[in-house]
């Protein structure tokens, strides 16, 4: 008998253990309340602090499947089993409620403005929807905070699957509508998801692109807007400025559509200053010609002068009108420096100091074809270096074509210069 008084003893005490484990569980979930906090100006909430929740149910659902395992848990069987499904609903509902969290916090900004609820009138109340079932849970939470209680709920756990199929949706369709509007306009794509949605936006506001324009372009840190809102000159970060041929009005108009045209307008107004530069580079000194045009222009011109002035040289006088060149291009570099000592305006500076280590350049390549004894315009010396058209050009008379274009040679490839507005920057 004594054996049998001490098998039920062993039982009874490993059934009490189980019992006070039991117990213990859920007088730890007693003092465990949600997080609840205000979110921003959103007039509603957000759960914070979960690893404390996620700790607590990780440690116990191992706990409580060990017990569903044991030879002892007879007496209580019952309430193992729903205890380990309280676990489990509470683990799912904080896993689901984070994932919409995540996605609420995300997409809120973004759906709080009317222009994009506009554009994307189904995301729009599909949000809304998900929206509204956030801020009466999060109440809901407020009132009823034991974090146990609360989670244990499968409705809750329903309704949050649900809402987070609808954002899963509106994720979608929001990506697709991004990706439509980087297609209209492929330097969107430079900017991130979050950056073209600021813009994307304020659709009614022109403004808002400003602050976005130095990643879409190479050189355009702002551009200058009009009372009427119409665009009419670009800025580099050095401060140099070009005028538009044509104003760009963005005004009742996708923002795509508009930053096209601008783009358009950044190349013809560049092209037209390359023209004018190129043309004028005779009729006023050279010294001052370098300090009146913006930097691209005065770097390209020059190259394409440089390149017509070799050419003649050599056509006129052989390798003896390469010699003479030299001595011009060295000529050419003592004005810049007694330039450079001179008085200067910030901008004129930095063209003058870019110009110049393009004519140190130069004069070395004259000086290598001088010793080389080159002394005609298809010799391989000179026509593997970088050369500047302008094409089509007048060959008895010299004139510019309107209709012409800059192009860049080396060998037998011949390609346009792309007129991407570069500032003023250095070469160096």
């Amino acid at each position: 008998q004594i054996d049998v008084i001490n098998k039920v003893s062993e039982t009874a005490a490993k059934e009490y253990a189980i019992k006070v484990q039991l117990d213990k569980m859920a007088q730890d979930w007693e003092s465990v309340e949600l997080a609840i906090v205000d979110y921003r100006n959103t007039e509603t909430y957000i759960l914070t602090d979960v690893d404390t929740y996620i700790a607590l149910l990780d440690e116990q659902v191992t706990l409580t499947q060990a017990m569903t395992f044991s030879a002892f848990k007879g007496p209580y069987a019952e309430r193992i089993d729903k205890w380990n499904e309280a676990l489990q609903n509470t683990s799912e509902v904080i896993e689901e409620w984070l994932k919409v969290q995540r996605s609420w916090m995300y997409l809120q900004p973004i759906f709080d403005s009317p222009d994009i609820n506009k554009q994307l009138p189904t995301e729009g109340k599909r949000f809304s929807a998900v929206d509204k079932h956030w801020r009466v849970m999060m109440k809901a939470g407020l009132k009823k905070p034991k974090a146990i209680e609360f989670c244990n709920d499968a409705k809750l756990l329903s309704k949050l699957n649900e809402s987070n199929g609808l954002l899963d949706q509106v994720s979608k369709g929001l990506s697709d509508y991004l990706e439509a509007k980087r297609a209209g306009y492929s330097r969107f794509y430079f900017l991130a998801d979050e950056e073209l949605l600021e813009i994307l936006s304020e659709t009614k506001d022109p403004l808002a692109v400003q602050p976005h324009l130095r990643k879409c372009f190479e050189a355009i840190q702002s551009v200058h807007f009009e009372k009427d809102l119409t665009i009419t000159a670009m800025f580099s970060p050095e401060q140099e400025s070009i005028q538009f041929e044509s104003p760009v009005d963005p005004k009742n108009r996708n923002i795509e559509q508009w930053m096209g045209e601008l783009t358009t307008q950044m190349r013809v107004s560049v092209r037209k200053q390359m023209l004018e530069g190129i043309r004028e580079y005779f009729i006023v000194p050279r010294t001052d010609w370098m300090q009146k045009w913006p930097g691209m222009v005065v770097i390209n011109g020059s190259q394409v002068h440089w390149t017509k002035e070799t050419e003649t040289a050599m056509l006129e006088n052989g390798n003896k009108g390469v010699k003479e060149y030299y001595d011009k291009c060295v000529s050419q570099l003592n004005d810049m420096v007694f330039l450079i000592r001179g008085k200067l305006s910030k901008l004129a500076r930095k063209s003058v100091g870019a110009l110049a280590v393009v004519d140190v350049h130069a004069r070395d390549v004259m000086l290598m074809m001088s010793n080389s004894g080159v002394d005609n315009p298809n010799d391989f010396d000179w026509i593997s270096q970088m050369r500047y058209y302008w094409k089509p050009t007048d060959p008895n008379t010299g004139e510019l074509s309107e209709t012409g274009d800059l192009k860049v040679v080396m060998v037998s490839s011949e390609q346009f210069y792309g007129y991407e507005y570069l500032g003023n920057s250095m070469r160096l």
